[in-house]
């Protein structure tokens, strides 16, 4: 009874074995073939992409001229060189580099523009409540900061609340 239960499993391994040989060599004979085929088209889909390329070009950078355009021309209203917009300190205030607020806690102020505003000496919650329009103004050039930012997102507001 030993040796009939033995030849039983060795039978089902058997079986077992010789299925996954047919699925493999199935699996193995329809990626063979849709490898050949992806391989013939494959040099008429490159030159497809390098003619719709050529032809779109000329178009993309002609919309990319126009976006920049646009952009320097709407950034500021009156651009002028980076000298003729200074801060008033004696105004707003003068702090020192370890004397620094955490910037980032006024909504619209990330690590990348408080790093900014640190550049151009503006430190302290203190500083920025005494912003007027036109330090809003000269500061959005200083940091080159999206225009009216300032102003819809209130930071005055909110460093005179943090301060």
């Amino acid at each position: 009874m030993e040796n009939f239960i033995d030849i039983a499993n060795w039978k089902s391994s058997i079986e077992l074995f010789v299925m996954m040989l047919v699925a493999f060599l199935i699996g193995y004979g329809f990626g063979k073939r849709n490898t050949k085929t992806v391989s013939k088209k494959r040099p008429q889909e490159i030159n497809d992409i390098e003619t719709i390329f050529t032809e779109i070009r000329p178009e993309i950078l002609k919309i990319i001229e126009n976006h920049k355009k646009t952009t320097e021309d709407s950034y500021i209203e009156n651009p002028k060189p980076v000298k003729e917009y200074a801060l008033n300190f004696d105004r707003i205030g003068r702090a020192k580099e370890d004397e620094n607020d955490d910037l980032t806690l006024i909504t619209g102020v990330g690590p990348f523009v408080e790093e900014k505003l640190n550049n151009i000496g503006i430190y302290t919650y203190d500083q920025i409540s005494r912003f007027t329009e036109d330090d809003i103004k000269t500061v959005t050039k200083l940091i080159e900061f999206f225009p009216g930012r300032m102003e819809r997102d209130d930071w005055v507001g909110q460093a005179k609340n943090l301060r």
